[in-house]
């Protein structure tokens, strides 16, 4: 058993992982509301309790196709003098310039080895040639900064 100096020694830098819209899902949605809505019906009627475990299978396989329009991306926080320094490089003045650190952090914590390229990641999240939107562009900024270096997590919670 390790003592609570080991485990705190071997703390691991936090990491999140971001769901990003591929496709549209819009129609593996209804689906999967759909097959979710049956297999609760059945499920307050004892008569077709015999029904469950296939709809209980459909409703799961209906989640499944929608996650299929989502690519988890994972990211792990950078060091603190990191973070510190690339804020610094990408700021104007008292600000961080929004774009720019959003490209910079995306390609400095990304796990993947083939997503840290700040320039693809500034071309993929150009406001005027990108499919993502405002919201998507906003909660990448917020997760990779606020999310992944900033907030605490709850003591009560457990922790990625």
């Amino acid at each position: 058993m390790s003592s609570i100096r080991d485990r705190l020694a071997a703390k691991a830098r936090r990491r999140v992982v971001i769901p990003v819209l591929v496709s549209d899902p819009t129609e593996d949605r209804r689906r999967a509301a759909v097959a979710d809505a049956e297999f609760l019906a059945a499920q307050a009627r004892p008569a077709r309790a015999g029904d469950l475990p296939a709809l209980q299978e459909a409703a799961a396989a209906a989640r499944a196709a929608v996650a299929q329009h989502f690519e988890d991306v994972a990211f792990r926080a950078l060091r603190p003098d990191d973070l510190e320094a690339l804020i610094a490089e990408h700021s104007k003045g008292e600000e961080p310039d929004r774009d720019a650190l959003r490209a910079a952090l995306a390609a400095e914590c990304a796990e993947d080895e083939a997503l840290r390229d700040e320039a693809w990641w500034r071309e993929q999240l150009d406001p005027k040639t990108t499919s993502w939107s405002s919201g998507e562009r906003d909660q990448l900024y917020f997760e990779l900064l606020t999310g992944l270096h900033y907030t605490v997590p709850a003591a009560a919670l457990p922790k990625d």
